[in-house]
């Protein structure tokens, strides 16, 4: 399974500061079987994974605002190409629960980036993020798994 160090970037931000001072157009929807909705729902959150795990950690704070937009620009691109995804049967409902729970994940990463701009990274704002993050963080791993597809939870790395 792919490991997320999307955690450690947000918390890695305020720590760093503290010191230092993927989209389809298309409208179709694709209904799939089990296995091939897996595996096509895997590819994307893998991709749109390694792409948050190769930015750099951010030292300054223009960074951090760079890294959480870069990171939501990421995720959305990729809720964008799983949204076009239905799988069979009884599961259509439990993978729009997790769609929709996952959503909050570059939400967050959108407000922190709003937030360090306005304020900086040693904001007490910006610090009450990091639990807003992980709390969505683990919404949408229990979403992922419980929809069947835990490639798709996100994981420290």
């Amino acid at each position: 399974m792919k490991r997320l160090r999307v955690s450690t970037l947000f918390l890695g931000i305020a720590a760093a500061a503290a010191i230092a001072g993927c989209g389809s157009s298309s409208t179709d929807t694709t209904t799939a079987s089990s296995a091939a909705f897996k595996s096509q729902a895997s590819a994307i959150c893998t991709a749109a994974f390694n792409k948050v795990n190769a930015q750099k950690l951010p030292t300054t704070n223009a960074a951090v605002v760079k890294v959480q937009l870069d990171s939501a620009a990421f995720f959305n691109a990729a809720l964008a190409r799983l949204s076009q995804l239905q799988p069979s049967g009884d599961a259509q409902g439990r993978y729009q629960t997790w769609l929709t729970t996952f959503k909050q994940v570059p939400a967050v990463n959108s407000e922190a980036a709003t937030v360090a701009k306005a304020h900086g990274v040693l904001s007490s704002q910006f610090l009450a993020l990091a639990p807003k993050f992980r709390e969505a963080v683990a919404k949408a791993n229990s979403a992922a798994v419980a929809a069947g597809i835990p490639d798709c939870a996100l994981k420290k790395g």
